[in-house]
């Protein structure tokens, strides 16, 4: 136990009474953690900014689709208004004809 207890003081004594290359080894053993930190905070920082810039392409991408889509959409429907408002027209002429036909111009029911 006395020689446990002797070399733990001088164990202790010589850490206490560690040089200058010593402080020196673990000052930049201090910096090498610190830096080596520094990189791995970065990395897991640029990992995220990777992943959020491919999901912000994937919905710009999907934002593309949905404006092509809709331009197709908005081209059809107004195709179809076109023929529809020709076809209103011809079906007033002839509700105009017919009705003239019957009660003849600017005619009324009233007038019969």
């Amino acid at each position: 136990m006395k020689r446990f207890l002797t070399a733990a003081v001088l164990a202790v004594s010589a850490a206490a009474y560690a040089g200058p290359a010593e402080d020196a080894l673990l000052s930049a053993q201090s910096a090498y953690r610190s830096a080596l930190k520094a990189r791995n905070d970065n990395d897991s920082k640029l990992i995220t900014l990777q992943n959020n810039l491919a999901d912000a392409q994937k919905r710009a991408q999907q934002a593309q689709e949905d404006i092509a889509r809709l331009q197709s959409e908005i081209q059809a429907a107004s195709a179809l208004k076109t023929e529809q408002t020709a076809a209103l027209q011809q079906a007033g002429r002839q509700l105009d004809s017919t009705w003239n036909a019957v009660y003849g111009p600017g005619g009324t029911k009233d007038a019969q």
